[in-house]
């Protein structure tokens, strides 16, 4: 190229030429002496196969999921960039704010009792988000005190907008307090060494955390017992459901991957065995008032386990038809009485 611009000027005349030689010259002065000017072929990046991308989607995605929770959640959680939105009536309110007397609010127990009536069946409950325009107007009508029926909205949207309740529930479900304690609880090897300390733990805790485990692993367990149907396994739910009550404090944030490893191991274990972590606190079926004790005092809870009336319905039909039981039913039921009310 260099021969053919100057076979070009020479046509031109010597005059030109010299100017030409001239503007050379001027150009290689402005340049650094150590960068040349270059014109270089670089082969083309190889494409990343589709497994790649999905891998990185994937992490992104879980990356995300993790700093939802915000700073509005405590005080050492990570992504604590994210301004403090203002609580309303349930939203962003510690426990003991909006529940009175140890009970969960109305609209919190309605919502636990449609996911266990509706949840068992629903494909992918939990793991599936709702339309984020209906959950944004149904968030705002609970925040608001304003009536609403659950049972126009979607189950996908009731399970979405109670993950973003428990997110956002300032030092969260489980206290960041007591973090290492209940991490620790995942290095035992023994399942009744794990259970006494996670009931050992649970003892500690404020009795409208207390109450609300209680309840959401109660419904958590009743979908897993239906996980056939629903594909939801007890691994599967602790996935969705660790980053919403487990905050991650900022110390952990180097070892990222083996905290959340150990965030989805106690969640699971919690769902695998509800019945013994939680049995010296329920001495009712869960279609009944529930007592839990409190420094001797005992507080009513009024959930009404309807899913478990429900299950109970659809397995005395399998049992006339002579289909397999859930996993979890060792006998069959005997059909339940309609729920009054």
């Amino acid at each position: 190229m260099s021969e053919l611009r100057n076979d070009a000027f020479m046509t031109l005349g010597p005059s030109n030429y010299t100017a030409y030689l001239n503007i050379q010259k001027m150009i290689q002065e402005l340049q650094a002496p150590h960068v040349p000017g270059k014109f270089i072929l670089k082969p083309k990046e190889p494409p990343r196969d589709h497994q790649q991308r999905n891998s990185e989607k994937r992490v992104r995605r879980l990356l995300h999921w993790i700093c939802r929770r915000g700073a509005s959640t405590c005080h050492d959680c990570v992504c604590t960039d994210t301004p403090a939105p203002i609580p309303g009536r349930l939203f962003n309110n510690p426990l003991g704010v909006i529940c009175q007397d140890g009970n969960l609010p109305t609209s919190i127990l309605d919502m636990l009792s449609l996911l266990e009536e509706i949840g068992p069946a629903a494909e992918g409950i939990f793991r599936k988000s709702g339309n984020i325009k209906e959950c944004q107007v149904f968030k705002n009508k609970l925040d608001l005190g304003e009536e609403v029926n659950l049972r126009e909205e979607s189950i996908f949207v009731v399970s979405s907008v109670l993950k973003d309740f428990l997110r956002n529930i300032p030092e969260g479900v489980f206290p960041s307090s007591l973090y290492d304690k209940w991490m620790a609880v995942t290095d035992q090897d023994n399942e009744k060494e794990r259970i006494s300390a996670i009931q050992s733990l649970l003892e500690q805790l404020p009795t409208p955390n207390m109450v609300l485990l209680r309840q959401l692993f109660q419904v958590l367990h009743s979908i897993e017992r239906h996980s056939s149907t629903n594909y939801m396994t007890s691994y599967n739910l602790s996935v969705c459901i660790a980053p919403s009550v487990l905050c991650l404090p900022t110390s952990r944030t180097l070892e990222l991957g083996k905290e959340i490893s150990k965030q989805i191991s106690l969640v699971q274990f919690f769902i695998e065995n509800f019945e013994k972590i939680f049995e010296d606190n329920i001495d009712t079926h869960l279609g009944e008032s529930s007592v839990i004790p409190n420094n001797g005092e005992e507080i009513s809870d009024t959930f009404i386990g309807l899913g478990e009336m429900n299950a109970a319905q659809d397995d005395g039909k399998n049992c006339a038809s002579e289909k397999t039981h859930p996993k979890g039913d060792a006998e069959p039921h005997a059909p339940a009485a309609p729920h009054q009310g």
